[in-house]
């Protein structure tokens, strides 16, 4: 009897008989309640009143906690904790469909199924029930695991790459994921109407028959299909089927498959390709081999052994040694054994000897592996790369050359954006390759060349051709400089420009060293001109002075005529100014130079400086300290002041200002590249600046050009500034000028300090020119015009004259001279004998004679008779009546230790 029955049966005897009527059940009670107590649910016995009047040991277990005395109180209080019964409850249901009723019920995280079975007495009337509490935790738990794991297989099954599919064992489709629809270009319920077999190929059929019966006999089935898609396109399955509820009356074959189709196309082609190999390894152009562990050689190609010197076949069992020198043998096996250590692939690049050549090559060594992953040799594809190790070699010789160039060398693109510039670019112009690449080369542009010339220049390589000439152009400092340059296209291998490079050479110091030699030259012919005529008009001009002079301390100053000759000694002494600045500015002049003190000599001058400006001028005089000597010709500083005095003067409106200031420097290396026509050392600098109108550059390029002016006719000569400039170079100086409009003018004229002896020795200037006490003076002149006013200048000025036209005269009126003569005053260049040596004769006769050279000639024609020696006196032509006492007062009254030597 089971336990449901054995308690209706306990609990009709408790309704009907009592207690008593039981005992003699005893036996049957006592198996009931071990069988009670020992099920593992918990069960509790109601009366009609749903109180409970037993219950065994696993219900006491399992609510002793929360309810340690279950009997006597009611179902709900310990099922629900509610103080009537709930609405689903199951025994409510029983009583009325008189079935057992059950329910499910969360505890926490416990789960329980509540069974309730009425109790019936004899006449069939309600009279108790059982309720039966279950743990069904572990079912719950397993029954959501299996949910949880139909989503996931139903998840992968929609979402798989794979063709996951069901069918019947006669091939109708059941089921299809969405990728196997795909795949076939079908839509998934069209799939479902159909049969596999509308999907095979024809030539699959058969098999097809042969697979359904495997797949109903093995019940699994492993294989490739060929099938077609709705396109007709033949796709290759690799599937694996097994059969599902077989005993079912409808058994089903679930099958995955795998589209390998291109992987079959390629496994053919390699299958095809498998007996081309050899060919293949032949045909190539590197040299291949293997060799094994040890570094013997196993097998190779045609290539490898063509420059060897043995047959192909004969490489098994060689090494490196057979072949190669010992060097290169050591190398090679290392670097095998190197790759099969590491057994990873190594690429090298090495040079070796070949046929008495030495070539470069390209190797590539990997592993050879077994098919349990074990290294057991290398393979090695050789490459002769020669050639384009030689073409690279000449790239980089190239690319160094471009590097190194003194010349821009930069590229760009089709469209003028820069893509290369070397190192030379950024030399000249000052911007670094990273501030420029990709942009525009405009950003040079000096505003010098017009859009004509660009437009030009663009046609012209647009078109194809080169474009050459020269422009000027602008430094990232804002400098200018004037580059030759030649741009070329760059055509691709069909043709087509595709950038464009050009060539760039400085030439801005060219141009400037071609300045100075056109300089030079214009100098050269001036000079050429001036020594051509300066004889000739001095002595002219001797002539037209002198007797100009003498004729006017003949007539009465109120006289008509004596201003009439004044007009004419005027003009003589114009012209005489005029040919010494030629040759000053062609540094031809005669000059006597001496050892200065700059400070010195421009104090003596300030006084006549501040009578050639205007009183509304200032005059500010800022000595330098402690300035070097230098040595020159003071009347030469005299020249340069007046004419930069002057200038200033005439560019000054108004009021203004003059400044005249010295200083010393030295000048080095850097300083003396970047400004033309300095040399490095020390230099005494002698500085004139105005505030006047200042000069445009057109007016600053043509400065030092003789006869340049910018005066009104009849104003100027245009010698001033040249002037200022042969006598800077005359004594190896340099000059600068800045200047501009409305900024005023600097010049500021460098001097080489003088290294010799620092004794200064001051120019002299006689006060009081002296008359002549009668003292004898030879005069020898071979024109007999400049001899007569010589003789009548020194009659005048109180001397005993004695002339002659030529050297031998002179010495015939020497020996016959029975007293004494005092001076000699003689030409330098005569027919028959120059003047030094007929001064050398005449010591001999006469050792206290003093002499006294003159000459219309230049200075470098005269230079080498010694006459501009120290201690040597003259006198150049024209001369006045007072310069020519001044001068003799100079020689006469020297003191008798000083003679000339000769």
């Amino acid at each position: 009897m089971d336990t449901i029955k054995k308690i209706e049966v306990l609990m009709t005897d408790f309704e009907n008989t009592g207690i008593s009527a039981v005992d003699n059940r005893e036996e049957e009670l006592r198996h009931w309640r071990t069988t009670f107590d020992a099920t593992n649910d918990a069960i509790w016995i109601l009366d009609k009143d749903q109180r409970i009047l037993q219950a065994n040991k696993t219900a006491k277990r399992m609510f002793q906690d929360s309810f340690p005395d279950l009997i006597g109180r009611h179902c709900w209080e310990i099922l629900h904790h509610t103080a009537r019964p709930i609405p689903e409850c199951p025994l409510k249901r029983a009583e009325i469909s008189l079935h057992r009723e059950s329910m499910e019920l969360k505890a926490d995280e416990s789960w329980f199924q509540v069974t309730v079975d009425l109790i019936l007495d004899a006449a069939g009337q309600y009279s108790g029930a059982v309720h039966i509490i279950s743990d069904i935790t572990g079912r719950k738990k397993a029954e959501e695991a299996l949910r949880e794991s139909e989503d996931r297989y139903r998840d992968l099954v929609e979402n798989s790459r794979d063709l996951i599919c069901t069918h019947d064992l006669k091939g109708r489709i059941l089921s299809v994921n969405p990728w196997a629809a795909t795949v076939l270009g079908f839509d998934r319920d069209t799939l479902l109407q159909m049969n596999l077999r509308d999907i095979l190929m024809p030539e699959t059929t058969r098999a097809f028959d042969e697979y359904l019966k495997t797949v109903e006999t093995q019940g699994e089935v492993k294989g490739l299909l060929a099938v077609q898609s709705r396109s007709g396109k033949k796709l290759i399955w690799e599937y694996h089927t097994t059969l599902r509820s077989k005993e079912a009356e409808e058994p089903i074959v679930r099958g995955v498959a795998h589209d390998i189709t291109e992987r079959k196309q390629v496994m053919d082609a390699l299958r095809a390709s498998e007996g081309k190999y050899r060919t293949l390894v032949e045909s190539l152009p590197q040299a291949i081999f293997a060799k094994d562990r040890q570094s013997v050689y196993l097998s190779c190609n045609e290539n490898f052994v063509r420059d060897l010197g043995i047959r192909q076949e004969e490489i098994a069992g060689k090494t490196d040694y057979d072949l190669f020198t010992r060097e290169l043998a050591e190398k090679y096996r290392a670097d095998d054994f190197r790759v099969m250590t590491s057994g990873k692939t190594e690429s090298l690049e090495e040079q070796y000897v070949t046929s008495g050549r030495t070539a470069w090559a390209y190797t590539i060594k990997t592993p050879i592996r077994d098919k349990d992953g074990n290294t057991v040799g290398v393979l090695g594809v050789f490459s002769d790369i020669t050639e384009q190790k030689q073409a690279s070699m000449e790239r980089e010789r190239m690319m160094a050359a471009i590097e190194q160039a003194g010349d821009i060398i930069f590229t760009t693109d089709g469209h003028g954006a820069i893509q290369y510039v070397n190192p030379a670019f950024e030399r000249a112009t000052g911007y670094a390759e990273e501030e420029i690449l990709g942009k525009n080369p405009r950003f040079l542009k000096s505003g010098k060349q017009d859009r004509v010339f660009y437009e030009d220049l663009w046609t012209t390589i647009k078109s194809g051709e080169t474009w050459q000439g020269r422009m000027v152009n602008k430094r990232k400092n804002g400098t200018l400089y004037t580059d030759e340059t030649t741009i070329s296209p760059v055509r691709d291998s069909g043709g087509k420009i595709i950038s464009f490079v050009a060539v760039k050479r400085d030439i801005t110091g060219q141009l400037r060293l071609e300045a100075e030699v056109q300089q030079a030259r214009k100098m050269e012919s001036v000079g050429r001109l001036a020594g051509g005529v300066a004889h000739d008009f001095n002595n002219m001009l001797s002539v037209i002075n002198g007797y100009a002079e003498l004729a006017m301390d003949r007539v009465a100053p109120d006289d008509p005529v004596h201003d009439a000759l004044g007009e004419i000694l005027n003009a003589a002494k114009r012209s005489t100014e005029v040919v010494r600045q030629l040759l000053a500015f062609a540094r031809k002049q005669t000059i006597s130079p001496r050892v200065l003190d700059l400070n010195e000599t421009v104090e003596g001058m300030l006084k006549m400086l501040r009578r050639l400006i205007d009183e509304d001028i200032d005059l500010v005089w800022l000595p330098g300290a402690k300035v070097w000597p230098v040595r020159m010709d003071p009347s030469q500083i005299d020249q340069i002041l007046a004419n930069l005095c002057i200038n200033a003067r005439d560019a000054i409106t108004g009021v203004g200002k003059i400044t005249i200031e010295t200083g010393r420097v030295s000048l080095d290396e850097e300083y003396c590249s970047e400004h033309s026509g300095a040399s490095p050392g020390d230099y005494v600098v002698l500085t004139v600046r105005d505030n006047g109108h200042g000069m445009e550059k057109e007016i600053m390029d043509n400065l030092f050009e003789p006869f340049f002016t910018t005066k009104e006719v009849g104003e100027g000569t245009g010698l001033g500034l040249a002037t200022v400039y042969g006598i800077v170079k005359q004594n190896h100086g340099f000059i600068h000028v800045s200047s501009e409009p409305g900024k005023g003018t600097l010049v500021k004229i460098h001097l080489p300090r003088y290294q010799g002896e620092t004794g200064m020795i001051p120019a002299k200037i006689p006060s009081v020119v002296r008359q002549g006490k009668g003292e004898t003076v030879l005069v020898v002149e071979d024109e007999a015009a400049i001899l007569k006013m010589t003789a009548i200048m020194l009659e005048k000025l109180g001397y005993t004259v004695m002339t002659a036209n030529a050297p031998g005269e002179a010495l015939i009126l020497a020996e016959a001279c029975s007293g004494t003569i005092d001076l000699l005053i003689t030409d330098v260049i005569m027919p028959e004998m120059n003047g030094p040596d007929l001064s050398g004769q005449l010591t001999s006769l006469f050792p206290k004679i003093k002499v006294l050279f003159m000459s219309g000639y230049t200075a470098d024609a005269i230079a080498h008779h010694g006459v501009m020696d120290p201690g040597v006196h003259l006198i150049q032509k024209p001369f006045t009546i007072q310069e020519l006492a001044a001068k003799i007062q100079e020689v006469i009254g020297l003191g008798k230790e000083e003679r000339r030597g000769v």
